[in-house]
C-alpha cells in the first residue's frame, strides 16, 4: 500500500513504536550514566543503573532534569561526547539567570531536520514549495530547526530573517513564495502593511504559515487565515528537545502531535512530578491548594471503556490501548458492508466519523469513495445542541452536498449513530435535493436504546428514536431506501487489541456501575450557587 508520509515509522503499529521507545530509553540511560558525572550521581541516588529499565513504565524511576539542573550545568556540564564532536550550540537569553546551553553534534543535527521535515510535510507542504523563513536566526532554535526541516523536505527555502517588511513582501512575489514561517504577530503587521498598500494580502501566492514561538488565541489564529487566506499551522518546540518539531499540528488543526520514535511522553503531577497513572485522579483542593490522589480504579481487571470512543467521540488520529481509531472505524465499515451488501455507485460518510467508516465500507465491498459533503467545521456537533431547532438550523449550515457526486447516484451512505433521527433525516433531505436516485443508510453502531450516564449522557431513552420505532419504520421516518446497524457482535470487535472491555450498555443496558437515582444532566451545568439551593430542597 502507498502511503503519503515523509518516514515509514509513521505507520509503525504500536508494537513496533514501543519497541523502538524502549531501546532507545535504555540507550540513552546507559550512555548518560556512564558518560556524564551529574546524571550518574542523580540515577545513583535514585537507585537506578542502565539494567534498571526493563519496561516503558521505568521512566517513573529516572528523576526528574529541572531547569535550575540545566543552568547549574552551564556551559557543557552535561555533555557526554568529546568537544570536537559537536557542531553547534544553542542557548537561551539568560533573562532570569544563567543561560542554558544545548549542544547538537551533526547526528542531532540529522534527525532534528527529519522531525521537522515530518512536520512540514503533515500539513501539505512539499519539495516544490518555496519556503520563507520569516524567523530569527542565531541562538533561537525555531529559525535554524525550522529552517533545516524545510531544506530536508526539499524546498527552496529563503532565509529572509524577521522584519524588513517591504522586503518580506517582494521576495514573496518574486519568488513565489507558498509557504512561511513566521511570529502571529507578524502576521498581521504584514497583512495590515498590504493594506495600507491598497493591496489584497489574499492576492500574495502564500497557502500555508507555521507559526510559534509566542501565545495566541484560536481567533487570533483566524483572523491571519481570513487575511491571507490561507491555513495556520501551530508549532511547539524547546530547546531541550531539539525545538521544534517536539509538537505539530496536522491538517486537521485540532491539536498538536508527539512523534513517538522521537519521544516517550508521561503524564506526571505537575507539583510533585510523580507519575499519574491509567485511572488515577488528582484533586486540588479548592480552598488550601493541597493536592490528594484517588487509585480506586487503578489497576481494576473490570474496567469497560465507552465502545463510541472509537465509533465516534475520539479524533480518527488517536490510537487508545494500542488501537489506532481511524482502522478501528474502517473495520466497522468492512464489517457493515459484509452485514449489509448493496448495489450502489458511491459509498459516501457524513463528516468527519463517519468517513473512515465509509473507506472502510468501500475497500471491502468495492463500491467507489466519494466526498459526498463539505464540512463547516465552525459548527459544532449538532447531537448535542439543546433545542431542536437549533439542532436542525445547524445541520443546515453545517453540511453542504456535493451535487456532482451525488446527483443521479445509488448512494450508500455512512454515519457514526442514529440518536433521535432529526439530524439524521435532514442530512437526508440535503442529499435528495442534491439529486441523489437512491440512499441506502449504514450506521457504524447498532442501535441506540438506552439511556446512557456516561459518554453520550443521554438521560432519557424516550428520546431515541431505535427505543420505540423498528429498523422498517426508521428508515421510513428518515426517507431512505434501506438501513442496515452494525451488529452488537461486531462491534465489540473494532478493537480487539485492547486490554479493557466495552460498556455496550446504549445498546441495550447491563451498566457497569450503579444507575445513578438523580439524572438530571444539567445539574453541572448551573451555576454553584443554584445548584447547592436545588440540593437543598
Amino acid at each position: 500500500m502507498q502511503h503519503d508520509a515523509y518516514d515509514e515509522e509513521e505507520f509503525w503499529s504500536r508494537d513496533q513504536i514501543e519497541a523502538t521507545q524502549l531501546a532507545r530509553l535504555k540507550n540513552v540511560v546507559a550512555r548518560v550514566y556512564k558518560g556524564c558525572e551529574f546524571y550518574r550521581k542523580r540515577l545513583d541516588e535514585a537507585g537506578v543503573t542502565p539494567d534498571s529499565i526493563k519496561t516503558l513504565d521505568d521512566i517513573e524511576k529516572i528523576p526528574m532534569t529541572s531547569k535550575d539542573d540545566l543552568r547549574s550545568q552551564y556551559p557543557l556540564g552535561l555533555v557526554i561526547v568529546p568537544r570536537n564532536q559537536l557542531v553547534r550550540l544553542h542557548c537561551s537569553s539568560g533573562t532570569t539567570g544563567t543561560p542554558v546551553a544545548i549542544a547538537h553534534t551533526q547526528n542531532d543535527l540529522n534527525v532534528w531536520a527529519d522531525l521537522m521535515a515530518r512536520c512540514l510535510h503533515m500539513v501539505g507542504v512539499r519539495k516544490d514549495d518555496v519556503f520563507q523563513n520569516m524567523s530569527g536566526y542565531g541562538l533561537f532554535t525555531g529559525g535554524l530547526g525550522i529552517h533545516a526541516g524545510a531544506e530536508r523536505l526539499g524546498c527552496m527555502t529563503i532565509p529572509a530573517g524577521p522584519g524588513n517588511t517591504l522586503r518580506q513582501i517582494k521576495l514573496v512575489r518574486d519568488f513565489h513564495t507558498t509557504v512561511a514561517h513566521i511570529l502571529p504577530s507578524y502576521a498581521l503587521i504584514l497583512g495590515e502593511r498590504l493594506r495600507e498598500m491598497g493591496e489584497d494580502p489574499r492576492k500574495l501566492p502564500l497557502r500555508i504559515a507555521v507559526v510559534g514561538a509566542e501565545p495566541y488565541t484560536e481567533g487570533f489564529r483566524r483572523r491571519i487565515e481570513e487575511l491571507f487566506d490561507i491555513k495556520v499551522y501551530n508549532s511547539y518546540g524547546l530547546s531541550e528537545m531539539n525545538g521544534p518539531s517536539v509538537g505539530f499540528e496536522c491538517l486537521e488543526q485540532n491539536g498538536l502531535h508527539i512523534w513517538e520514535d522521537a519521544y516517550l511522553a508521561e503524564i506526571v503531577d505537575p507539583e510533585t512530578g510523580k507519575h499519574v497513572k491509567p485511572g488515577e485522579i488528582v484533586v486540588a483542593d479548592a480552598k488550601t491548594g493541597e493536592l490528594r490522589s484517588i487509585t480506586d480504579h487503578v489497576g481494576r481487571p473490570d474496567s469497560q471503556m465507552c465502545v463510541f470512543e472509537y465509533i465516534y467521540f475520539s479524533r480518527p488520529d488517536s490510537i487508545i490501548e494500542g488501537q489506532s481509531v481511524h482502522e478501528a472505524r474502517k473495520q466497522a465499515g468492512r464489517f457493515l458492508a459484509q452485514e449489509h451488501p448493496v448495489e450502489a455507485d458511491v459509498v459516501i460518510g457524513v463528516p468527519d466519523s463517519g468517513l473512515d467508516a465509509a473507506l472502510g465500507y468501500s475497500e471491502e465491498s468495492g463500491i467507489p469513495y466519494g466526498i459526498g459533503f463539505i464540512k463547516n467545521k465552525y459548527i459544532g456537533r449538532t447531537f448535542i445542541s439543546p433545542t431542536q431547532d437549533m439542532r436542525e438550523n445547524e445541520v443546515s449550515i453545517k453540511l453542504n452536498p456535493i451535487r456532482s457526486v451525488v446527483e443521479g447516484k445509488r448512494v450508500v451512505l455512512i454515519d457514526d449513530s442514529i440518536v433521535r433521527g432529526t439530524t439524521c433525516r435532514r442530512t437526508i433531505d440535503l442529499l435528495r435535493k442534491a439529486g441523489a436516485k437512491e440512499i441506502h443508510m449504514r450506521v457504524s453502531a447498532p442501535p441506540f436504546v438506552s439511556e446512557c450516564y456516561y459518554g453520550t449522557d443521554i438521560d432519557d431513552k424516550n428520546k431515541l428514536i431505535a427505543n420505540h420505532h423498528t429498523v422498517a419504520e426508521i428508515a421510513e421516518i428518515i426517507g431512505v431506501d434501506s438501513l442496515g446497524y452494525l451488529s452488537l457482535s461486531d462491534v465489540v470487535k473494532l478493537a480487539d487489541h485492547t486490554e479493557s472491555g466495552f460498556c455496550t450498555a446504549c445498546f441495550g443496558g447491563g451498566y457497569p456501575t450503579p444507575i445513578p437515582q438523580d439524572s438530571n444532566k444539567d445539574r453541572f451545568e448551573c451555576k454553584i450557587s443554584e445548584r447547592e439551593k436545588q440540593e437543598s430542597v
